[in-house]
């Protein structure tokens, strides 16, 4: 009896049988993390592929003919690869557009399965042109998974995908901050090669007249309210917008390439900024001072400095202090009647082009003046003829003036300075300018730069030699923002819309006192072209600028 009441009240091996009875529960939850974890995995793999497609397609996206061929291909050939995580035996992995490429001469952006091109980051335009094309967005074909805890044959085998969009932000680095207003939005600026432009500039000229643009023109003012023609950069302080426009190396942050903000700041001292390019170093060299490093060579001069001043030497001598200090050259503007430094010409000796009988030929509007060599004192690159009052004619291009025509004096300009007539009737300043460098031959021939020495009129670098500086051909060629919202624009509260960078030719440096249709603080361009940003050489070998591009996901 004991025995049987022992057996019965024994619990020894009840663990194993709750085991036994628990073990498939257990075994179907371990499986069940298992499979999961794999197909997180493959989620994770697949998720991984798109985004690594979708950025590698974006920087494709150049606007260029066949971009969008490029940055699907791009996309496609990435993802050739094994799919660690799948198990569908679905060919060798992963694949987009099922693997398939496409050739360029195809209507590229809208022929691919699984990439979809966009003009903007809300999916609200489909880009349809190589152009448009701003974004990318990536879908990678399906792939499934066939778990092994959880399998019911195939009913429950997840595909699973991946879907990406990435956009490409780009930025343009040591660019002097320059921008003009485009008078037709939404064309290109890059046709008018040879165009003169005010890019800055008030109504008011520095003698205190008024710049009517010629008949029938109208005051010129800033080309926004607060906007004077400069991007802000940097830090925004006018400190960095000088260190843009003088310096060859700039220590500053790139800039967004198609768009900012305006700088409303407009300081003499940018203009002064400026104009070292022409070699006229006209501020103080005091500790502290912004532009005291030009003194030390950091703003070189062009190596091509004809313009519409001359040279006063103190004490008839060229030797002095100055604003360079120590015993180079004055090399600012000369003060009053006596003063050493560069000035403009009296009056009735500068360049007063008229029309009517004086047009020589009515194609190119070249003027011919023949008494021009010996009343004209210095004659530097003209603007174009509309661009002057004495002319009496306005430009046409836009309602205030500051595009010209592309007609400038060539004639008159060779005839002093060279003793001949133009090596080509529609050559253009800049043409001109590399011409007497032995850069360009125009005609046949090429020039030499003209440098009458002495107190006269100067081409070669007078002052960048003295402070350590070495001239460069390039420092009178700029990059030009071309904003297309202009209208929109008051002061910084609005980002400009920048729909091209182009290529200009500083014509002449900004001085108090010309009059004649010039304006106050105007800086004076000539188109070249379209800006190549990139490599850091532009339509003829490249001044200070380089685009950097980074891809970056949007979702």
């Amino acid at each position: 009896m004991s025995r049987r009441i022992s057996f019965l009240s024994d619990e020894g091996g009840a663990v194993a049988a709750t085991y036994a009875i628990a073990i498939t529960g257990l075994v179907i939850v371990a499986g069940a993390a298992f499979d999961y974890n794999r197909l997180m995995a493959l989620d994770s793999e697949m998720q991984t592929v798109a985004d690594n497609a979708a950025l590698a397609g974006v920087t494709q996206l150049d606007e260029k003919s066949g971009a969008c061929a490029r940055a699907g291909n791009v996309a496609v050939d990435l993802v050739r690869n094994i799919t660690l995580m799948s198990n569908d035996g679905g060919g060798n992995g992963t694949s987009i557009n099922g693997g398939a490429t496409i050739s360029v001469t195809d209507d590229a952006c809208a022929s691919f399965t699984g990439v979809v091109f966009y003009e903007d980051a809300g999916k609200t335009r489909i880009a349809t042109t190589d152009e448009e094309a701003k974004f990318i967005e990536v879908s990678v074909d399906t792939r499934r998974a066939r778990v092994a805890f959880t399998s019911l044959g195939d009913l429950f085998a997840p595909e699973m995908s991946g879907r990406a969009m990435a956009g490409l932000g780009s930025a343009v680095c040591e660019v002097p901050p320059l921008m003009i207003c485009n008078p037709s939005p939404g064309t290109s600026l890059s046709t008018l090669v040879g165009f003169g432009v005010q890019a800055t500039g008030h109504g008011n000229t520095r003698d205190g007249g008024t710049n009517s643009g010629g008949t029938g023109g109208s005051t010129v003012s800033a080309w926004a309210p607060g906007d004077f023609g400069f991007l802000e950069v940097g830090g925004g302080q006018n400190s960095d917008l000088l260190k843009a426009l003088a310096f060859d190396n700039v220590p500053l942050n790139c800039a967004p390439v198609d768009g900012t903000s305006p700088s409303t700041g407009n300081p003499q001292s940018l203009y002064d900024a400026v104009n070292t390019r022409f070699d006229i170093f006209d501020f103080s060299q005091g500790a502290g001072t912004t532009l005291a490093p030009c003194f030390s060579g950091n703003c070189p001069s062009s190596t091509n400095n004809v313009k519409d001043v001359f040279y006063s030497a103190p004490g008839g001598n060229g030797n002095g202090n100055g604003n360079g200090g120590g015993s180079g050259p004055s090399c600012g503007l000369a003060n009053g009647v006596g003063g050493s430094g560069w000035r403009l010409p009296a009056t009735d000796a500068r360049f007063h082009p008229k029309a009517s009988s004086n047009i020589v030929n009515a194609a190119t509007a070249s003027v011919q003046n023949t008494s021009v060599a010996p009343t004209v004192a210095a004659m530097g690159l003209p603007r174009d003829l509309c661009h002057y009052s004495s002319y009496g004619m306005a430009c046409g291009l836009d309602s205030n003036n500051r595009f010209g025509n592309g007609n400038w004096a060539r004639y008159d300009y060779f005839f002093r300075n060279h003793g001949i007539v133009p090596p080509s009737s529609t050559m253009t300043r800049y043409d001109a300018y590399l011409w007497e460098l032995g850069l360009k031959t125009v005609g046949g021939t090429t020039g030499t730069v003209p440098d009458t020495g002495g107190n006269g009129q100067r081409g070669a670098p007078l002052c960048t030699p003295s402070f350590g500086g070495v001239p460069d051909p390039n420092r009178r060629v700029l990059q030009v923002a071309v904003v297309e919202n202009c209208s929109s624009l008051s002061g910084a509260s609005t980002p400009v819309d920048i729909g091209e960078w182009i290529e200009a030719f500083l014509v002449e440096p900004t001085i108090d006192g010309r009059g004649n249709g010039a304006l106050r603080d105007s800086i004076y361009i000539e188109v070249i072209g379209p800006a190549s940003l990139g490599n850091g050489s532009g339509v003829n070998g490249g001044p200070q600028s380089f685009r950097k591009d980074k891809p970056y996901l949007v979702e």
